[in-house]
């Protein structure tokens, strides 16, 4: 099973409300780069929700949307193998989102 990294629980009170659990990662620094330009069915440039998950634990590294014109995007990437998931929109014919291995350059 893979770490999905530390669960403690917390017992102060913080702005009215008690947090029993706090999740934390550590993602190795972001020295490379995972590029590309996203399309939909039609090879139409699009503007999609691209994330980065570490491959070896499921850490998250980051995200940023794709832009609408040319639909390229950029994320900083740790030099080790990563999970890019690009997400479907809401709107129109529902397709899955895509998930793919992707060694960073």
């Amino acid at each position: 099973m893979a770490n999905l990294g530390a669960v403690g629980q917390s017992g102060g009170y913080e702005g009215g409300y008690r947090q029993y659990f706090s999740i934390s990662t550590v993602v190795a620094p972001t020295t490379m780069t995972v590029s590309g330009n996203v399309y939909d069915d039609t090879a139409t440039a699009a503007e999609r929700v691209v994330r980065l998950y570490r491959r070896s634990d499921g850490a998250f590294i980051g995200q940023i949307t794709s832009t609408a014109g040319t639909g390229a995007y950029s994320l900083a990437a740790p030099n080790e193998e990563v999970q890019r998931i690009v997400l479907d929109d809401s709107g129109g014919t529902l397709y899955n989102d895509i998930i793919d291995r992707v060694i960073p350059a």
